[in-house]
């Protein structure tokens, strides 16, 4: 029998975008125009409490970094950051291979018990895993602070409004969001943060700090808007 494979190169249909869209134009308004500057700086701004929930997740995930860390030789550096408001965990390894039940178990609990990963290689080519976790909450009506700096850039409100009246059936409800089991939420959040890092050039850090703070309130509207966003883009390239 012959091999079976799949395999499709989706990376000059990528390079070739040319971001004339109202998605695009929402982008570049956000990020260029200040508005993501302007809500990171509110929130930055704004009275915070420990998560004991994440704090226990931070302290558990630690732990096992170290013993990664030890096992396959490599380094691990902790870091609950009261400038940031947020907490991360970097593993520099040469390289990782989950192959057990247990190992596998290992890696559903860094999804299950983080906000975010990213893999990627160093200069040096050896493997990052970069766990993200909110660790801190606002005490304040986030949803209030975000209409009221939206107030602001009228021009992006007008886009908002003009993408929902070109896309209506996006903004139908659905069960979407609340089939996604843990592992799939953490994956759709480490997808967009990805995407609007690459459409951006913003770090992936910086992008997770700023727009995760919004799930912390408001978590299933946010989803729900990551995979109205996830399935346009996946529309524009089939």
């Amino acid at each position: 029998m012959e091999n079976i494979v799949f395999e499709r190169d989706y990376e000059e249909e990528h390079r070739q975008q040319d971001g004339n869209d109202t998605a695009s134009a929402i982008f570049e308004i956000a990020t260029d125009g200040g508005f993501i500057a302007a809500y990171a700086d509110a929130m930055q701004a704004i009275p915070k409490v420990v998560v004991p929930a994440d704090k226990e997740n931070y302290e558990y995930l630690l732990q096992r970094s170290d013993e990664l860390a030890q096992r396959w030789g490599g380094k691990v550096r902790g870091v609950v950051n009261y400038e940031k408001w947020e907490a991360t965990i970097d593993l520099l390894l040469p390289f990782a291979e989950f192959c057990d039940r247990d190992d596998l178990n290992l890696l559903k609990e860094f999804a299950d018990k983080s906000h975010s990963i990213t893999f990627q290689t160093n200069d040096d080519r050896r493997l990052r895993i970069h766990i993200f976790i909110l660790y801190f909450e606002e005490i304040a009506d986030k949803n209030e602070i975000f209409e009221s700096i939206l107030r602001n850039w009228p021009d992006l409100t007008a886009l908002l409004e003009q993408y929902r009246e070109e896309n209506p059936s996006l903004f139908e409800s659905n069960d979407e969001v609340d089939n996604l089991n843990d592992s799939e939420r953490v994956e759709l959040m480490t997808w967009f943060v990805e995407t609007w890092s690459a459409a951006t050039s913003e770090s992936k850090e910086s992008v997770a700090s700023a727009v995760l703070y919004e799930m912390r309130h408001d978590y299933r509207n946010m989803l729900q808007k990551i995979l109205d966003l996830k399935h346009k883009l996946e529309g524009d390239t089939e």
